[in-house]
């Protein structure tokens, strides 16, 4: 094993008690909850992470175990409630991304059909596919050609029907 530390950006997810939120922050709303995560979202914040969603939040820079540790450590002392209703937090190291936020945009036509000789590509590359390696480009590859597929789909229409 290795003492050596290797950085990487982390994620932190946790999921506090409402109820013992309620008690800690004496409150009958039950609304109040949200300020117990709005303070670890203030304290992450004020440390270097980002708002991802609900109570996720991702490290602007690289960081290593010992310094997550040290972070949560301080946070824990910051906040002394967070004790009392932590259910879970988890601390996840972020491995390479893949953005596939193009799928979901609507592409128009001539730039679908610039993107034809990459499936001609995925061909070339079958050989690579039939040993189980899949490359981050042939991820890349793959989501492009299915959004293609799917932007010539037909559409379904939905009910206006709102009954159950």
């Amino acid at each position: 094993m290795s003492t050596k530390e290797h950085f990487t950006q982390k994620a932190i997810n946790f999921d506090l008690n409402t109820k013992a939120l309620q008690e800690i922050f004496q409150s009958n709303n039950p609304f109040v909850y949200m300020e117990g995560y709005k303070e670890v979202g203030r304290f992450l914040k004020s440390h270097g992470f980002t708002h991802r969603q609900w109570s996720g939040y991702i490290s602007k820079e690289l960081m290593t175990s010992y310094q997550i540790a040290k972070l949560v450590i301080k946070m824990n002392k910051s906040l002394p409630w967070l004790c009392q209703c932590v259910k879970k937090f988890d601390v996840t190291d972020i491995g390479e991304q893949h953005d596939l936020m193009y799928i979901f945009q609507k592409t128009e036509r001539t730039k679908l059909q610039e993107k034809v000789p990459e499936q001609q590509n995925l061909r070339e590359n079958s050989a690579e596919k039939s040993k189980g390696i899949i490359s981050r480009e042939s991820i890349l590859k793959s989501a492009k050609i299915i959004a293609q597929k799917e932007s010539y789909a037909p559409k379904k229409e939905h009910s206006k029907d709102n009954s159950l």
